[in-house]
């Protein structure tokens, strides 16, 4: 419930738990609008990447999604989103 009243209700899919934190979960938003459309504006995805100790172990669901993230090898898995703010570009990981 949103402090204006509006209720919120989705329904999510997910990789396997535990298997990839790379891989994103989609979410299905039903009736409810989509959250992005009362956003406070200002702040736009440049790109979102990931790492992972073994990229070709999540890049086939990534493909099967659709998401067009590309995946590095590193330690750790990770996402990696750079963002363009009022103050200049900003990268999340």
């Amino acid at each position: 419930m949103r402090p204006d009243g509006a209720r919120l209700t989705w329904r999510l899919a997910q990789d396997t738990p535990g298997r990839s934190l790379v891989v994103p979960f989609v979410i299905d938003w039903l009736d409810t609008a989509h959250p992005a459309e009362s956003a406070p504006t200002g702040v736009t995805l440049a790109r979102l990447s990931a790492v992972h100790p073994d990229p070709d172990s999540v890049r086939p669901a990534l493909e099967a999604l659709g998401a067009g993230i590309t995946v590095a090898e590193g330690a750790e898995p990770a996402l990696v989103a750079v963002l363009d703010t009022p103050r200049g570009r900003v990268e999340l990981s």
